[in-house]
């Protein structure tokens, strides 16, 4: 095993997956054992989830140490796999529900392809404000806390703040592209 795959994972190894080609064409579905094996790197969906606060503070959380890749690592405010046949509105929308029991309006900003060490997703970025206090809904997240979205950014630019594998890529794309701004939060 490696720091990225967790072999004790309490993950479902069998759920199914959107398994998309190169062009995000869904293909059919794809069991997460699949995707996260460490010898293919099949394309597959992913939800992030940006949520700010009216302080304009960005929920973090920790990942858990049961998840199947990059346990214990901090990610954006969360982030999950669509599943076949699911649009992925609604897949971030369902994890934003399952993992920090929010119910918010999110809005789609942006989608990357993302061909990472370890996996290849097509990742869609949504954002969200509210000031519903987020609480731990599942085994997935470990720890939930906030911090100035000024200084996530810097703490990013710096090296001070690294998150998991993919998060870390999207989040310096997302500043690169100058989109992680408050006043882009609605």
């Amino acid at each position: 095993m490696s720091q990225y795959y967790n072999d004790q994972t309490t993950d479902s190894r069998d759920e199914l997956l959107s398994n998309v080609d190169e062009n995000d064409v869904e293909v059919g579905g794809i069991r997460r054992e699949e995707c996260h094996n460490g010898t293919t790197k099949p394309w597959h969906r992913n939800a992030h989830v940006y949520i700010l606060n009216s302080n304009n503070e960005l929920y973090l959380t920790r990942r858990s140490s049961t998840k199947d890749t990059s346990p214990e690592l901090l990610t954006v405010t969360t982030a999950g796999h669509v599943r076949v046949g699911e649009d992925p509105e609604l897949g971030a929308e369902r994890e934003l529900k399952e993992e920090l029991c929010l119910d918010v309006d999110i809005h789609f900003l942006k989608k990357y392809k993302v061909d990472y060490d370890f996996e290849r997703e097509f990742i869609y970025v949504y954002f969200g404000k509210t000031d519903q206090i987020p609480k731990i809904g599942n085994e997935e997240v470990g720890e939930i806390f906030s911090m100035p979205l000024v200084d996530v950014v810097q703490k990013i630019l710096d090296g001070s703040l690294r998150l998991a594998p993919g998060a870390q890529d999207v989040i310096q794309m997302l500043i690169q592209d100058n989109l992680l701004r408050q006043e882009l939060f609605i």
